[in-house]
C-alpha cells in the first residue's frame, strides 16, 4: 500500500497518496498484532517487516518529492526529499545499532518528548496524510528532513551519556 501511496503522490494525486500512506500504517499495525496474537511472529518476520517498512517509506517520500518538484519546488524539493530519506533511515539505524551494541532493545521511553513529534514510522506516515490532504508537501518534507536528523542526534547524545555511565 505504501508503494501505491508513493505512486499516487508521484502522479499528482496527493490526497489519495496521503490516504493510502495512512491506511498502510494502520494495516501494518494490524498485521503485526494479528501475527503476535496468533503466535506467528518470528525474528525473520520482524526483519522482513522492518525492511519493507523502510522501502515503503522511501517510496512515499520519493513520491512526495516528485510531487513537489513537478509542482515547481525544483531543487529545494529534491534536497528536502534526499534529507528526509536519509533521516528516515537514521531513525531505524540508531535504534538497531543500539540493540546490537548494547544487547537490549531500544526502549521508546528513551526518546522522551521526542516520541510525540511524529518522527516514528507511524508519525511519518501520518504526516504524509497531512501533506496530501493539506497540500503542504514541502513543509512536511522539511519537517522530516530536519526533525529526523535532530532526533537521531539527540538519541546519540543520550546513548553516549548512558554508555559513559556504564
Amino acid at each position: 500500500m505504501t508503494l501505491a501511496a508513493g505512486l499516487a503522490f508521484a502522479i499528482g494525486h496527493a490526497t489519495t497518496g496521503g490516504l493510502l500512506a495512512q491506511s498502510a500504517s494502520v494495516l501494518d499495525g494490524v498485521d503485526g498484532e494479528i501475527a503476535r496474537v496468533r503466535y506467528q511472529d518470528s525474528a525473520f518476520g520482524g526483519l522482513y517487516d522492518a525492511l519493507f517498512d523502510r522501502v515503503g517509506e522511501a517510496v512515499v517520500i520519493g513520491g512526495m518529492t516528485l510531487y513537489a518538484w513537478l509542482g515547481g519546488a525544483g531543487a529545494t524539493a529534491v534536497a528536502l526529499g534526499f534529507a528526509a530519506l536519509a533521516g528516515n533511515s537514521l531513525s531505524m539505524l540508531v535504534k538497531e545499532k543500539y540493540s546490537a551494541q548494547f544487547q537490549r532493545p531500544f526502549a521508546m521511553e528513551r526518546d522522551g518528548r521526542w516520541r510525540w513529534l511524529l518522527l516514528g514510522r507511524d508519525g511519518r506516515l501520518f504526516l504524509a496524510l497531512f501533506a496530501g490532504v493539506t497540500g503542504q508537501i514541502e513543509l512536511v518534507l522539511a519537517y522530516l528532513a530536519v526533525g529526523t536528523h535532530v532526533q537521531a542526534g539527540a538519541r546519540l547524545v543520550r546513548i553516549r551519556s548512558e554508555a559513559a555511565r556504564a
